[in-house]
């Protein structure tokens, strides 16, 4: 058998990359260029400090497991808020009610840290009567909620009591009788959830806004009744139920909004449709 002598490999040929450095050094730069032209913003730091600004109130609050017990938002959901996740916009108002902090701190750090705790409405000056056993008296304000274009109104002494079971406030409402107050709506921009007329029973312990519930607002010295949204920016919807009337947007850093008291229950006479 012949052996070879010489074994032939295929030849690889090597091509030497020719790198420009010109080349390199301009897309560097204009790199460099457009991120300063165009910088991505950074929500990291406002949404850590938001989550710090948490942790602190609920600390102080009694801990994660207390305020979700009064705020309704699960345990789980608060440890990731304070882990740093951002947060729901109806969140944020639940989770400052139950905390005893102001909205507009807990979102941005700015305005007084503690929430509102003074009623609008002042005590009773009429002398309650004696309610039987199983009820109890709420006061009915002179004041009228407008549910217009808003109405100052001068006075806000009460003019009468009125007798309810406090099985049906504290079972059907789930409301405390010691809250409840009465006013009545005048105007038509809440119609047909609230006609004008009608008797509105607020809870005046309800000092921030919490869902898309309607509310009793002071605005610019004006009591209005009115459907409200906390907008995640810090802003609030101001909804009239009526299509007819349109939206109001207002930014509480810069105007004076006062809720009075969230409405729990209205009611008036039954109205007669008009014929066709």
């Amino acid at each position: 058998m012949d052996i070879p002598t010489s074994i032939s490999a295929p030849v690889r040929r090597f091509s030497p990359q020719v790198v420009d450095v010109e080349q390199q050094n301009r897309s560097g730069k204009a790199m460099e260029t457009s991120k300063r032209e165009f910088p991505v913003r950074d929500v990291s730091r406002e949404v850590a400090d938001r989550a710090e600004r948490l942790r602190q109130a609920v600390r102080e609050a009694g801990g994660n497991r207390a305020v979700a017990a009064k705020s309704g938002v699960p345990v789980g959901t608060i440890d990731n808020y304070v882990a740093g996740r951002d947060m729901r916009a109806s969140n944020v108002a639940r989770l400052a009610e139950a905390t005893s902090v102001s909205i507009e701190w807990l979102l941005t750090g700015n305005g007084p840290r503690n929430g509102r705790s003074e009623v609008l409405l002042p005590p009773a000056t009429l002398e309650a009567s004696r309610a039987p056993p199983g009820y109890v008296s709420i006061p009915r304000y002179e004041a009228h909620a407008s549910a217009g274009s808003g109405a100052i109104n001068p006075t806000d002494r009460v003019i009468e009591q009125i007798t309810v079971t406090e099985e049906y406030i504290r079972r059907v409402l789930g409301r405390q009788p010691k809250h409840m107050a009465l006013l009545e709506a005048l105007g038509d921009s809440m119609a047909p959830t609230i006609e004008s007329g009608d008797i509105l029973m607020i809870d005046v312990s309800v000092l921030t806004i919490r869902f898309s519930s309607v509310y009793v607002i002071r605005l610019a010295e004006q009591l209005l009744v009115k459907r409200l949204q906390l907008m995640f920016n810090g802003t609030i919807k101001i909804i009239s139920d009526n299509p007819l009337y349109g939206e109001e947007t207002v930014d509480p850093r810069k105007d004076q909004l006062d809720v009075v008291g969230e409405v729990v229950w209205s009611g008036g006479k039954i109205r007669v449709r008009a014929a066709g």
